[in-house]
């Protein structure tokens, strides 16, 4: 037998291998006897004596468009930008064309100073850094059975959890805190 298109082939579970078409197969070593039949349908595998198509010798990923350095041409004015809340200091946004004249991009700047922003801030939101803001917590927590709600109330509190009220106490706390870092972290709109 031998392969007619590309198939990749996993014999043992563990150790792939990829026959390009031509390349021989020996059932019971390179495939399972089992899945001959299949592979056969398929058109993967065929007698010695079967012809090989051309197209098959073609890898079937399609070609990868070059890199481009072009900037896109589709992004915002810098009033736009402001307006989403994003510092005029930063426009236009990285990988974007701007859209704005020099006049506009130094009078939102100029506007942005005047209202107490030096522009040496980041437009990237605030990362929430406190000690319990990895925790995940699921919206049915309130759902969860004892021993992993307890867990959970553990996991954002400083204190032992012994009971169901201490963990709804400690959970809720944690969401309200992420809540207010949330509500005082929004980026500013004008």
């Amino acid at each position: 037998m031998k392969a007619l298109k590309i198939l990749p082939y996993c014999f043992d579970g563990v150790t792939p291998k990829t026959f390009n078409p031509g390349d021989p197969v020996t059932v019971g070593k390179d495939v399972r006897a089992d899945h001959v039949p299949g592979l056969e349908a398929a058109g993967y595998l065929g007698p010695d004596d079967a012809a090989v198509s051309s197209l098959s010798l073609i890898a079937a990923a399609p070609p990868v468009a070059p890199l481009s350095n072009e900037l896109r041409q589709d992004g915002p004015t810098v009033a736009q930008y402001v307006a989403a809340g994003y510092l005029a200091s930063n426009y236009p946004p990285a990988g974007y064309a701007s859209k704005s004249t020099s006049d506009e991009i130094a009078a939102a700047v100029e506007a942005e100073k005047k209202d107490g922003n030096d522009g040496g801030g980041t437009d990237e939101p605030k990362v929430d850094d406190h000690k319990f803001a990895k925790v995940e917590i699921i919206e049915a927590w309130a759902h969860l059975d004892w021993p992993t709600y307890k867990a959970l109330g553990s996991a954002v509190s400083d204190t032992p959890i012994t009971n169901k009220a201490e963990a709804t106490t400690a959970i809720e706390a944690e969401l309200k805190r992420r809540a207010d870092f949330a509500e005082a972290n929004k980026p500013k709109t004008k």
